[in-house]
């Protein structure tokens, strides 16, 4: 992917590891967010994001419901889970 132009600065653990990412980053094109990073929600890296006009969509298992209304309108994507 990398002789297209296309890589990856992630995954990020934390959420301190992801601001890191986002700080240390001239460009970023897009982001998938897990709404839950070891405990931390991740909604204020989405609004960092948002600042920087980058686009994101939500990785969750959460209830829709536990997305802030001013991120209703982004994608998320119900991971679940398959025993």
């Amino acid at each position: 992917m990398a002789r297209l132009g296309i890589g990856s600065i992630g995954p990020a653990g934390t959420l301190v590891r992801a601001f890191q990412l986002l700080a240390d980053s001239e460009r970023i094109d897009r982001a998938v967010l897990d709404v839950n990073l070891q405990g931390e929600m991740v909604f204020t890296l989405a609004d960092a994001l948002h600042q920087r006009n980058v686009p994101f969509i939500f990785a969750t298992g959460y209830d829709p419901k536990v997305i802030p209304e001013r991120y209703r309108d982004v994608t998320q994507f119900e991971k679940r889970w398959i025993c």
